[in-house]
């Protein structure tokens, strides 16, 4: 297991370098490739992973590695906010219409999908308090559709990311 993990780590560190050295020239268009990746692939990956790995923990261990689980999305909500923000302003800019490719269309759900898992484990996260506004008897039901979504927000992230791939954006030729 331990060898996989690192493995995995390594292919998501390569790709988020190449991307990064690829398709950063620090116009506007470069951060939404760029920042996409380091939140997608690389912060949510990674708390995805740190939800795998407090199952089967209690008390104070298990607090602090969902807080580092939640720390983790935040930062990934911050990138690919920035991302997001970075293309809309593009097509803007370029007067292009928004979500007309499938890139764009699911990359939307991908993005919306975020917010929305993300408040979830906020709410869920007894530590902050706020589940308690959530009858007591619906606490399993919050926590298992927030892990259910964040699978259906990551897995979407991964679709729009090879949709993206088809583009051509990552060819000076035709970007």
């Amino acid at each position: 297991v331990v060898g996989l993990v690192l493995g995995t780590r390594v292919a998501t560190a390569a790709v988020v370098f190449l991307v990064t050295w690829r398709m950063l020239d620090f116009s506007l268009f470069s951060y939404h490739p760029v920042c996409m990746t380091l939140g997608y692939a690389l912060m949510m990956s990674e708390a995805v992973r740190a939800a795998i790995f407090f199952r089967g923990t209690a008390g104070e261990d298990r607090v602090r590695k969902i807080t580092k689980h939640m720390g983790l999305n935040l930062l990934a909500l911050a990138l690919v906010t920035v991302g997001f923000i970075a293309i809309y302003k593009n097509k803007v800019r370029l007067g292009k219409e928004h979500y007309q490719s499938n890139h764009g269309k699911v990359g939307l759900a991908a993005f919306v999908s975020t917010f929305v898992v993300v408040a979830g484990g906020i709410l869920s996260f007894k530590k902050l308090g706020i589940i308690e506004v959530v009858p007591e008897n619906l606490h399993g039901l919050v926590k298992r559709v927030h892990r259910a979504g964040g699978m259906v927000a990551f897995l979407l992230a991964l679709a729009a990311t090879q949709l993206g791939l088809l583009t051509g954006a990552l060819n000076p030729v035709t970007a």
